[in-house]
């Protein structure tokens, strides 16, 4: 299973997009509230890009389905 962590640690948002290699099926886990939901992903020619976006002083674990 692929895991990833993302961490802000800065006072203001992030948004970005991350490409991640190979071909994902990821979905969203908060550990702040404990929700989960389905990532925004396009997969690409072998890669798959997220849209990160992380509120002030936050982070979100992309986990592989």
């Amino acid at each position: 299973r692929d895991i990833y962590f993302f961490v802000n640690s800065q006072e203001r948002p992030v948004e970005t997009k991350v490409v991640l290699r190979g071909v994902k099926n990821l979905e969203v886990w908060n550990p702040h509230t404990g929700d989960r939901s389905a990532a925004d992903v396009t997969p690409g020619d072998g890669v798959t890009t997220l849209r990160l976006a992380l509120p002030p002083v936050s982070s979100l674990f992309y986990v592989g389905r």
